[in-house]
């Protein structure tokens, strides 16, 4: 045996900290406790304008009632966050709960550098689903993506451990669905890897849609390696191919692939994934129990322009990032329902290495290990995440084993080596290592290869079995579409169904279900009454049957379906906690309080409900809970920690938690309300620093019965203001209908009108939309959702035109958005006159970014080229992920002044400006994709240097341009194609004259 130690101690960068608490742990503990403390960091901001102030219709996966982030200012501030620091004599975490609780920092404190990727900026792009988003750090993403949350504040408390551990968690009521997603970052003393723990929970008694993904940000440069066990993956383009290779790149060299590109494993065959970079000799691994974590995605922008052009816009200082991601579901097309009352948990763990001599090919939690032939045989190079003693490692090859002793600690590391007779082949070798009884490493114990394609029928990932619609898969497919948000199309789709298949119950529970989302109970209880006629024993029908007399006022109808449905039953624990919920609404404490004792304490609401059945029960009235601080880093039980004590020190943790937030809060007295606990919800209502319309409509209704409470509630609802105001919860939605008759200005009609067409029932939404404007209503937010819809949805821009001129004429430039819409509404019908008199207002509009491209192309239109080029040669323009329209925007104005010099016959003039059609100006945030069609930028270069007698260069720009056809790299369109056979036109003509 020879084996040598590699010390790898080295010095970190300095960070500058604000520290508000410098709490340590245990001073008795043999090894230092590791800490957490809040402060400051400053941090060059590019910041954000107002949010949109219209609701979001129609978008892909549907994040209604968040608001859209579109607006971005471009003004750079020194920006001052309050953060979170955890850290042990290793590691030192940086976390932001103010962006999403994204992980900013991680510092690998014995080589002093950071293991994750961080920006030296905060400039937030429109790549999330609300719009503004920023690169770096990990990015903790549900219930879609990217996170609603990304860009604001999440709840979150540190916790210090009787284990010497430190942790931050961190997370929110989600207003989608009123989900509950927590993330605790975790460090232990002694240990350099972080632990995540994932809990989700559905405190609704509706199931949700939803996706978890942590989306880790590496920096890359050309020397990055991909390190990711798995043989075929599934990629952008929808089709399986084996790892690692796709069209000739090896995958595994992120510097090979040219433009942006995705890719996910199919059936991973180890628990962990990384990447490392050998010029830098640093790393970071990622493990997980890859049953319950599935997911393993990298994402790069590529090396071409594209990329180029993406990286600018995002970072400063020319650095670079790539994406390592992952997640409990196979791609990020597979979106799943949390059933009512579910919980789903997990934890994941990071951890940097350094020193292994181009990386690693096998990770533990323990141990990350590179190995390779050596003169002698194997050599092995091991990296420990903690001191471990006396370990034995067991080396077979051959037949032969050899067994030795060793030490491992994180400040070194092991370099081993095993001599070896005869010829192997290093995928027959196999090393055990065990350090007492946890076999930390097990190296070769099997091989997984397989030259079979998944079975696409058997297997699960919607990319695949999903995007091509199999008539005999319809409900397959619906599914998937609901699933992605679209609940409107959801909705047609089962209705065909249904039709094609009257007794399929499997389509009318998800049927039945979406009426009870959008609050048609009749139809709801109609499609769970026919599921149980022709299954009795359906568990899922006889539970949301339960649940949709429930909402509708027959509560103790809903209490004897719960009771029917039996311990064996697939929906019992559902049933068994709206059981509770609706004893305590009808004073039966002693009673809830037995079946919460039936629950047992599983999760953090059942203990949520068990406290405050105790604290009804009469009985139980000396009963004090003595509950963990684990529970209380939740909404649930700080509220009611507050309601027990009625203490200053419990608000002001309770607020502290929350940031005082009237969605968090709102949603949390609502629970109170619907156990029929009037004065608790009040209690927390009035715990809301900045009150909107929804809570004092709640808290008015909590506060009188019959007239005088419809009085109350009409005056908050004519008093307060609509601006952001996008309902959600059917509870609030209940209000409202209470007060659709009484109310006269046509606000309950317009706050119904958007929570039903969101919801998918657009039929209802608009005809109460109508409903607001036949009362006078002039909201400058419906006008524009009126313009919308019929533009859009229903293909009626008369109708459209009427609604959005109002807006602009009444709300003047208020609403960007309604001059976006009206200006595609004349481009469409080719009205210049009409897109002309819209310019002052663009002029004038408030996020100037959104009408840029449209000003360009107006003034090009009407002759005003220098005001066109002042605008792309000075303004900053936004491109979405995925709709890089600038480029064009500048292309086809150079294209329009080259045509008009050669109108003119001045070709010099035409050469200066086709020459610059590729030289795109800093502000347009653009660069071509390797796979971007120039055929027209070919033509007509070619066309400028035949007319300067250049015939040579002329003929070589037009067979680039027709050969593009053929190159098949490049994604042509209808326009390109046209020209690509103008190009092929021109050589014809050369050639025939030659």
């Amino acid at each position: 045996m020879s084996e040598k130690i590699v010390r790898i101690l080295g010095q970190e960068p300095h960070l500058y900290w604000k520290s508000a608490d410098t709490s340590v742990g245990r001073s008795d503990a043999v090894m230092p406790d590791a800490s957490a403390r809040i402060g400051t960091v400053t941090i060059p901001t590019y910041e954000l304008g107002t949010d949109d102030i219209n609701p979001i219709l129609d978008r892909r996966l549907n994040p209604y009632p968040y608001t859209q982030q579109n607006h971005k200012t471009g003004v750079r501030v020194e920006k001052e966050y309050e953060a979170v620091v955890l850290e042990n004599e290793y590691i030192r975490l940086t976390v932001i709960p103010s962006l999403g609780g994204r992980l900013y920092s991680a510092v690998d404190k014995r080589i002093g550098r950071e293991f994750l990727y961080r920006n030296p900026v905060i400039r937030p792009r429109m790549i999330g689903t609300r719009g503004a988003w920023f690169a770096g750090g990990m990015e903790f993403n549900f219930p879609i993506s990217h996170s609603p949350t990304t860009m604001d504040r999440v709840n979150y408390r540190i916790h210090h451990g009787p284990d010497g551990s430190a942790s931050v968690t961190f997370g929110n009521i989600e207003r989608i669905s009123g989900m509950n997603w927590k993330v605790e970052l975790k460090l232990y003393p002694g240990k350099t890897y972080m632990e995540q723990k994932v809990s989700l929970y559905n405190p609704a008694p509706r199931e949700s849609r939803f996706y978890f993904w942590t989306n880790t940000a590496v920096e890359y440069d050309k020397s990055v390696k991909l390190i990711y066990p798995f043989d075929w993956c599934i990629n952008f383009d929808t089709q399986y191919v084996k790892w690692p290779y796709y069209k000739q790149m090896d995958c595994r060299n992120p510097k090979e692939i040219p433009y942006a590109y995705e890719t996910f494993g199919k059936l991973l065959t180890q628990d962990f994934f990384g990447a490392y970079n050998v010029d830098q000799d640093h790393g970071i691994v990622h493990h997980a129990d890859r049953k319950k974590v599935k997911g393993a995605k990298f994402f790069i922008w590529g090396n071409d322009s594209n990329a180029e052009a993406w990286n600018r816009c995002l970072t400063e200082g020319d650095s670079q990032y790539i994406e390592i991601q992952s997640g409990p579901f196979e791609s990020q097309m597979v979106y799943k329902f949390l059933k009512p009352h579910q919980e789903l948990a997990w934890s994941e763990y990071w951890y940097p290495v350094s020193g292994m001599g181009g990386g690693f090919k096998y990770a533990s939690k323990e141990l990350a290990v590179n190995f390779k032939r050596s003169t002698e045989g194997v050599s092995f190079c091991l990296s420990a995440t903690e001191n471990l003693r006396d370990c034995e490692l067991i080396f077979t090859v051959n037949g032969a084993t050899e067994r030795r002793k060793a030490d491992f600690s994180p400040l070194q590391l092991s370099v081993m080596e095993f001599e070896v007779e005869g010829s192997f082949h290093l995928h027959e070798i196999k090393l055990d290592v065990y350090c007492g009884d946890r076999h930390i490493a097990a190296i070769g114990e099997r091989n997984e290869y397989t030259d079979e394609y998944p079975d696409t029928d058997i297997y699960e990932d919607s990319r695949v079995n999903m995007l091509n619609q199999d008539p005999d898969k319809t409900l397959k497919h619906v599914q998937w579409r609901e699933s992605l948000g679209l609940t409107a199309e959801a909705f047609d789709l089962y209705r065909v169904n249904l039709q094609e298949h009257p007794t399929c119950t499997l389509t009318m529970n998800r049927l039945g279900n979406l009426y009870l989302k959008s609050m048609q109970y009749e139809r709801a209880a109609d499609c769970f009454r026919k599921v149980l006629a022709y299954d009795n024993r359906n568990s899922q029908a006889r539970f949301y049957l339960g649940v949709t007399e429930k909402e509708r006022g027959h509560p103790q109808t809903a209490r004897r379906l719960f009771i029917d449905i039996a311990a064996d039953a697939e929906y019992y624990r559902a049933s068994l906690i709206e059981l509770i919920k609706l004893n305590l609404l009808f004073g039966y404490g002693r009673e809830a309080r037995l079946l919460c004792e039936q629950l047992g304490p599983a999760d953090a609401y059942a203990r949520f409900l068990g406290s405050i059945s105790r604290r009804k029960d009469l009985r139980a009235h000396l009963h004090h809970d003595n509950q963990s601080d684990e529970w209380m880093s939740d909404e649930y039980g700080l509220a009611e920690q507050y309601l027990q004590q009625r203490s200053n020190e419990a608000k002001e943790t309770f607020v502290a938690f929350t940031g005082g937030d009237e969605s968090v809060i709102v949603a949390v007295a609502l629970e109170y309300l619907e156990m029929g606990l009037r004065d608790d919800a009040s209690e927390l209502l009035q715990l809301i620093r900045t009150p909107g319309l929804q809570a004092q409509l709640i808290f008015a209704s909590c506060q009188a019965d019959g007239n005088e409470r419809i009085t109350n509630m009409l005056t908050v609802l004519q008093q307060q203001s609509l601006d952001y105001v996008f309902p959600q919860d059917p509870r609030t939605m209940r209000l409202l209908m209470e007060l659709e008759s009484a109310d006269g200005s046509g606000r309950a009609d317009y706050l119904l009108g958007m929570f039903l067409y969101a919801a998918g029932d657009r039929e209802a939404g608009l005809a109460r939309y109508r409903s607001s404007y036949d009362k006078g209503l002039r909201y400058t937010a419906l006008l524009h959702s009126l313009g919308y819809i019929y533009l859009n949805v229903l293909q009626e821009p008369s109708t459209a035109e009427k609604y959005l001129s109002e807006d602009a004429a009444v709300n003047g430039t208020a609403n960007t958005e309604t001059l976006v819409y009206l200006d595609k509404l004349f481009a469409a019908a080719g009205d210049l006159y009409k897109r002309t008199e819209l310019v002052p207002l663009m002029e004038q509009a408030r996020n100037r970014a959104l009408v840029l491209e449209r000003l360009v192309e107006i003034y090009m239109q009407t002759g005003q080229e220098d005001k066109a080029f002042h605008i792309l040669e000075n303004e900053e323009f936004e491109n979405w992920e995925g709709r890089e329209t600038s480029g064009a925007t500048y292309r086809n104005a150079i294209l329009h002044r080259v045509r008009k010099e050669m109108e003119q016959g001045d070709y010099e003039r035409a050469r200066y400006w086709i020459d610059r059609a590729d030289v795109y100006p800093e502000g347009l945030h653009y660069g071509p994709h390797s796979g971007t069609p120039l055929s027209d930028i070919k033509y007509y270069k070619g066309l400028v240097l035949a007319g300067l007698g250049q015939e040579h260069a002329a003929l070589e720009q037009f067979r680039e341009g027709y050969h593009e056809l053929y190159r098949e790299e490049i994604g042509s369109t209808e326009k390109s194609r046209s020209y690509s056979m103008l190009c092929l036109e021109q050589l014809n003509k050369r050639e025939s004259i030659g």
